[in-house]
């Protein structure tokens, strides 16, 4: 009598069964390390994209000769400045996307601007800024 070699249908199924639990403990890090980069990338995206239109908005008002502000729309010397549908438009030429608010007002001699922009998970980003003009 011939003893059959080989694995019976029980065997491989318990071998693919580990081999998954396996691979499942070792990738299962690795995916949420690229969520979690994910997470970070765009949050620094944002802040640091917000961060240079905030500079951008303060060179133009130290350099600026008249500066009003209409509801929520900032008018440097007849450059009108304001948001529609989270685009940052200067003149209707579109600076940045991503913004969805701004806060302005005017306090004497002194103009705070808040930016707000809110990320893929509905987290609120905030930068102001309050810049005094001479």
């Amino acid at each position: 009598m011939k003893k059959n070699r080989g694995f019976s249908l029980i065997e491989l199924v318990m071998v693919v069964a580990l081999i998954g639990i396996v691979i499942a403990v070792i990738f299962s890090p690795i995916g949420f390390s690229l969520r979690n980069f994910k997470a970070q990338n765009e949050k620094a995206n944002i802040i640091s994209d917000r961060r240079a239109l905030m500079d951008y908005l303060t060179r133009e008002i130290r350099r600026s000769e008249v500066v009003d502000i209409i509801d929520d729309t900032l008018i440097i010397d007849s450059r009108v400045y304001r948001i529609e549908e989270g685009i940052f438009l200067k003149d209707d030429e579109r600076i940045m996307d991503g913004i969805d608010g701004w806060i302005i007002d005017r306090i004497g001699e002194t103009i705070n601007i808040e930016i707000k922009s809110i990320d893929s998970k509905g987290k609120e980003y905030s930068i102001s800024s309050s810049i005094n003009i001479r």
